[in-house]
């Protein structure tokens, strides 16, 4: 799957692979906004150091999500959640947490 470089880039710290530049082509441009409409980014504010993996599978828990759900951990305790289903994003923002 494809990542798409989107405004994100204001807080995230890239490597140099990935400051690249994505070179989406017409028939890509589709695909590529529709996950960006599934995807989320949260940011986990905690003054103690947390562990990651708990912290991803605990939410999942607790968004009970229809389907599937990829998560990336990305620097800052930031994390990019895409849904397999837009319902699913869509829920948790109506929802929280």
């Amino acid at each position: 799957m494809r990542e798409v470089q989107t405004s994100f880039d204001k807080i995230l710290t890239l490597t140099a692979e990935e400051a690249d530049p994505l070179v989406i082509e017409e028939e890509d441009d589709g695909v590529s906004q529709d996950i960006l409409e599934r995807s989320s980014v949260a940011k986990l504010y905690s003054p103690k150091p947390v562990h990651k993996k708990s912290f991803k599978n605990r939410m999942l828990e607790i968004w009970d999500p229809v389907g599937e759900v990829n998560t990336k951990e990305l620097l800052g305790n930031h994390f990019l959640f895409t849904f397999g289903h837009i319902e699913d994003k869509q829920n948790i923002i109506k929802f929280d947490p």
